[in-house]
Formats: structure tokens, sequence, C-alpha cells
């Protein structure tokens, strides 16, 4: 296929689907039915293979923009290269396609829905089937989702976008590599930094999981507008949290299972105005949906005026914690003549 530059007359008679048209700042891909657009091009090359049905192009642009409404997605690049499909009734979409050069795609764009996901390179592979499309990011990546305002950065990654043609897509998995930072702006501010990350989305809760030190930190204003601090650090395990693009009251963290050395610090006032300032450690820990957690082997627990300290591996302290994950009592519980911890992490 040799390049196209402008003012040189296009002949496209075997793509009946394909609109083009040149204004004064580039050439316009479009397909028929009006479905599908790529404009502001200043270089390109394409060609239909009719056995395929799909288009090989390759365009260039200062910059491109984008935009598959089957897809539910726009984007802005300097280059583009690829395949695009052509669909019934006139209709295209990005089958396997290359972007690069300060990439944007913005998935549902204009909604409350909207992800942003930005790069210097991306490839973007619609599923057979049309149920989802996967992003490989093989350079930095910055993901962030519209409301409630959540911002994920790594070094590489894969997103996985899930949902039919013609409807809006949601964030269903995404494993982010290298330096991992996670910003949550929902039920106060929490931060997780690590190295390495699979994020899996469910309809109401996001599933973190870690194969390497971490670090979570949830600041926020307790109900007399205090502000008050929760710490979590382990060296792997996995943290639910409500879903991070939709907005949500519940616990900051909802549930947790947890290994490493674990340790956990509270920073905040109690509902007479005290100062809390609790420190608790163990070789496990475990959170369940009721705001109980089991920090097990060999544990400590400091504040109130308390330094308990017991070896162990059967060893175990509690500590329950309310929706604002502020604690409300703590202890410990075992012996390790009398206890064995049970699958459910030694819970009674």
């Amino acid at each position: 296929m040799k390049r196209l530059t402008l003012g040189i007359t296009i002949t496209v008679a075997a793509c009946a689907a394909i609109v083009l048209a040149q204004n004064k700042t580039g050439v316009s891909f479009k397909s028929k039915s009006g479905d599908f657009e790529i404009s502001n091009i200043t270089e390109q090359v394409f060609e239909l293979d009719a056995k395929t049905n799909a288009i090989d192009f390759e365009f260039d642009g200062k910059p491109l923009t984008g935009r598959s409404d089957s897809q539910k997605l726009s984007f802005t690049a300097a280059k583009a290269k690829g395949q695009i499909r052509n669909g019934s009734n006139g209709t295209m979409y990005l089958l396997n396609t290359t972007l690069s050069g300060n990439v944007v795609i913005r998935q549902n764009p204009g909604t409350s829905e909207e992800v942003a996901l930005e790069s210097t390179s991306l490839t973007l592979k619609e599923t057979p089937n049309r149920a989802s499309a996967n992003l490989t990011f093989s350079s930095a990546i910055t993901l962030t989702a519209k409301e409630p305002n959540t911002k994920l950065t790594a070094s590489s990654g894969i997103v996985t976008l899930s949902g039919p043609a013609n409807g809006n897509r949601q964030l269903d998995q995404v494993t982010l590599r290298g330096s991992v930072n996670v910003t949550a702006n929902s039920n106060g501010v929490t931060k997780l930094t690590t190295t390495g990350l699979l994020l899996n989305q469910r309809p109401t809760t996001s599933v973190f999981q870690f194969n390497n030190s971490f670090t979570v930190t949830n600041s926020a204003n307790d109900e007399n507008g205090r502000p008050r601090t929760v710490k979590f650090t382990g060296t792997s395990g996995s943290i639910t949290t409500p879903n991070i693009t939709q907005k949500s009251n519940s616990r900051p963290i909802t549930s947790a299972s947890i290994k490493g050395r674990v340790n956990i610090d509270f920073d905040g006032r109690d509902k007479e105005g005290n100062a809390i300032d609790l420190h608790a450690e163990g070789d496990r820990l475990t959170m369940d949906a009721k705001g109980e957690i089991l920090l097990i082997g060999n544990v400590k627990i400091t504040g109130g005026g308390l330094d308990y300290q017991s070896d162990g591996e059967s060893q175990t302290i509690y500590i329950l914690v309310d929706n604002n994950m502020k604690p409300l009592k703590y202890g410990a519980r075992g012996n390790p003549a009398k206890v064995s911890i049970k699958p459910d992490g030694g819970k009674n």
C-alpha cells in the first residue's frame, strides 16, 4: 500500500461504506452510517480485504480525533494503525488498533460512567463476540474514573472493558505492573501504593489483589467532622472496597485477607474527643463484612495506655470498626494450648 497525502485524489470503489471528506484541517474517514469517524488525518493509507471484510489502515494527524459509537469510545492520538471492521448497514468499529503519541481514550464519554485512559502507546482489541475490549499498555498508564473521582497510575498494564456493542462498557479487570498508585475520592480519600496489582471490578465492589508489599491509607472526617486516618501494610493478600467507579456510603474497606507481617495504625478521636492512637500487628489478618478485624499469630497491640504482646501462631487480637473505620472496641483472644486456627481466620 502506498501512503496517500493530502491533495491526492482517492478512489475507493471497493469500500462503499467509507465516506471521505477533506477540510482545512485534514481528511475525515467516516462510516456511511455515521457511527464511526476518524478526523484530522494528515497522512493516510488504507486497503480493504474483501475476504475478512476488514480495512487495514495507517493514519497520522496533529492530532487524530476519533469516535466509535458502537464501542462507546472516543480518542485522540498522533498515529493510529490496525484494522477497522465493516459491520452491517454501513457501520464500522475498531477491530485491532495501535494508537501512539499522547493517546487519550475516553470510554462512555460525556457520561457519569466516563473512564479516561492515557498513555504514549496502547493497543485496543475488540473480542470476536463484541462483548468486551482489551487495552494493552506497553508504557506508563493513567486511568481516571469520573464519578467518583478515582485515579490509577502504573508502568504498564492491561485493561478489560466489558459490555455489549452499543451499550456503555465498564471496567472489568485491570492488571497493573511496575510502580502502582491508586487514589479514590469516595468515603474520604483512599490511597494505595504497591508494585504490581490485579483489580477485579464486581457490581458493587472492587477487589485488589497483591503479590507484593503494599500500603493502603484511608483519610476522612468522622461523624463529628474531626480528621481520622487508618493505615494497612502487608506483604501480599487482597482488600475489597466499594466499587471504585460508583458512589457508595459503605465502609471504605469492606473486607480483607492479608499476609505478611501485617500492621494497622489508627489515628483520630473518640466520641469524647480524646486521641485515638492505636497500633496493631500480626502475621496475618482477616476483616469481615461486619467490620471485625482479626490479627493472628505473634500479635501486638498498643494504644490507650495498653502495650500488649503475645507470641504464638494461634494468638489473636481483634478490632471492631464502624462504617467510618473508627475502632469501637478491641482486645485479645486465644491461647496457644487451646485455640487452633480455623479456615475462616480463627473467628469463634
